[in-house]
């Protein structure tokens, strides 16, 4: 909608997992990150800025812009990791990966790749999440898009931190795998 839209605190990052060229879905599937709580947990507006109002939550989920308030992009594998290992450490948090679709035309002249990372503003968001949610259909979700050619940007430094900590995510697991031969599975003779 504002054709000069800020790419600060106010984005999400989003990674391409997976690009259709349907004529009739020609979409990309973002990942984002959440923080999701499943334990009860007392809030206070106060923290929100409404001090009389406390309540408590059952169930939360909160979209990431960034690893913190002071920064605002995951340029580094060592703020994503950091950033998972202190929100985990909260009782009854957990990052989670949660998906939106994008047009593919709203890349502009790139075309997206799986593993690419982007910053969507918050209002194009919304209505990527209205459409996962089956609020809007395919066509007025196309249609609302027209409105934010512009909404999208390419963030090298984040997509390089990306796939770095996704190698290093896999090759943990093929470690850890590797240390503990008591959990193969046995194979079975042909």
């Amino acid at each position: 909608m504002n054709p000069e839209v800020r790419y600060d605190s106010l984005s999400i990052p989003v990674v391409i997992d997976d690009v259709k060229k349907f004529p009739s879905f020609a979409m990309s599937r973002c990942n984002y990150f959440s923080i999701e709580c499943d334990e009860p947990s007392v809030v206070s507006f106060e923290e929100l800025g409404t001090p009389s109002i406390t309540f408590l939550s059952v169930g939360l989920s909160g979209v990431l812009f960034g690893p913190s308030l002071e920064d605002r992009e995951f340029d580094g594998t060592e703020k994503i990791e950091s950033l998972f290992n202190s929100v985990e450490e909260d009782a009854g948090c957990f990052v989670e990966l949660n998906d939106i679709w994008l047009p593919n035309k709203m890349f502009g002249d790139r075309d997206p790749v799986r593993g690419d990372v982007y910053r969507v503003s918050q209002e194009l968001f919304i209505v990527a999440y209205r459409f996962r949610e089956g609020v809007l259909t395919q066509d007025e979700f196309t249609e609302a898009c027209e409105g934010f050619v512009g909404d999208v940007r390419y963030s090298e430094r984040e997509t390089e931190a990306i796939r770095e900590w996704e190698a290093m995510q896999k090759e943990a697991a093929r470690a850890n795998y590797r240390e503990k031969r008591e959990n193969y599975l046995p194979r079975r003779e042909s």
